[in-house]
């Protein structure tokens, strides 16, 4: 079959540093050996960027960049729907209507990701009559949703929704769709290599102590606080390594300059983030609301170091006994489950043993060829 062109809506790509992003860009990676891709997303909003190019082009892979207001605003308007629907929907929308009125011959799929692309993808879909596939990256509680109407009709319209989990699905589900798929996550195996732990500390100027890792948004929801009250609390000598940025940033700096045992890093570039996931004994990803994935999760195993991980949302459905540990929300539970670990170091070692593993047979690459074809086939 011969592969078709597709145009990728989302308003985050690289260089703006996340999840999503990360997910997204080897994606791209893999699927435009075989095909053109062409990308409309937004200057980075989330990411202070000093240099980015609005158009960029690498082989079969297009990217149009929309300059558009960052300064963090997004953090802050993601808390009321309305705001962030009006703060992301509209711009990106008139851009891909543009994009399709030039080069709508050369697009064969229009690939839209979370409910602001969904919306986008159903207007386009009327005006362009292409095929359409929307991709949700959250769990969105639709059941207690006054527009959970209007967004079954929206979902209705699409050629196949694809979730990352069941929860997801679930939820997809009630709403009446039948055309809805769940698919496996990613990551890219050949980035995130594991590397001698004495190694990867010495790189890092990190002490030669347990280590515990924390990657992500600092934000309250993401339970940051509880890991460091958990961290605070412990008797034994442990390091704490903190990645990201977010509303917390300057509560945990704080915190770091008061107690040694809390290293805050800041910023990380995605890529850059193996020597620190091997230089960990533990990842922690203490969410306390309905997490849909957690990509640290599987960047942390690829990188051959256990995780835990709280139960909520997706989590337990990527979180395997044999490579890490489900526990509820807390504090408490979090410093438990972190003393179990270093404390057993045989059952550390054979998390450990088990964790690159289990990626390279559940999380490889080879996932997204799977949803080429379903692509393929739709066109």
């Amino acid at each position: 079959m011969e592969s078709k062109n597709i145009l990728l809506i989302s308003p985050f790509f690289r260089p703006n540093i996340g999840g999503v992003e990360s997910a997204l860009d080897t994606f791209c990676d893999v699927l435009s050996k075989k095909r053109k891709i062409f990308v409309v997303t937004y200057s980075p909003l989330t990411t202070k960027v000093k240099k980015y190019s609005i158009y960029e082009k690498n082989k079969n892979l297009h990217i149009y960049r929309i300059p558009w207001i960052g300064l963090n605003l997004f953090p802050k308007v993601e808390k009321i729907p309305i705001l962030a629907f009006l703060y992301l929907t509209p711009i990106l929308f008139i851009s891909s209507f543009v994009f399709l009125l030039f080069r709508s011959r050369d697009i064969d799929l229009i690939d839209c990701r979370g409910i602001n692309g969904a919306f986008i993808g159903f207007l386009l879909k009327k005006i362009f009559k292409k095929k359409t596939v929307v991709t949700l990256h959250s769990i969105y509680g639709f059941e207690s949703n006054k527009f959970a109407k209007i967004v079954a009709t929206i979902l209705k319209s699409f050629n196949l929704v694809l979730t990352t989990t069941t929860p997801s699905l679930n939820e997809v589900k009630k709403l009446g769709i039948k055309k809805c798929q769940k698919y496996s996550y990613w990551v890219d195996e050949e980035v995130f290599i594991p590397i001698s732990k004495d190694e990867a500390k010495k790189k890092l100027n990190i002490p030669d102590i347990f280590t515990v890792l924390f990657v992500g948004r600092l934000l309250e929801k993401k339970g940051i606080l509880d890991l460091i009250e958990a961290v605070e609390g412990m008797k034994t000598s442990i390091c704490l390594l903190i990645i990201g940025t977010g509303d917390l940033k300057e509560d945990i700096i704080f915190k770091a300059e008061q107690n040694n045992q809390i290293k805050f890093i800041g910023t990380i570039l995605n890529t850059k983030l193996p020597p620190y996931y091997s230089a960990a004994d533990l990842t922690v990803v203490p969410s306390k609301y309905e997490e849909l994935f957690g990509r640290v999760i599987i960047e942390s195993l690829a990188c051959g170091t256990p995780v835990i991980g709280t139960n909520v949302g997706g989590i337990s459905e990527v979180l395997s006994s044999d490579v890490g540990l489900l526990i509820n929300p807390g504090s408490q539970n979090i410093s438990q489950a972190i003393s179990k670990l270093q404390d057993n170091n045989i059952l550390l070692k054979d998390m450990t043993k088990k964790s690159r593993n289990y990626i390279l047979e559940n999380y490889s690459k080879k996932n997204i060829l799977y949803i080429g074809d379903l692509y393929d086939n739709i066109i």
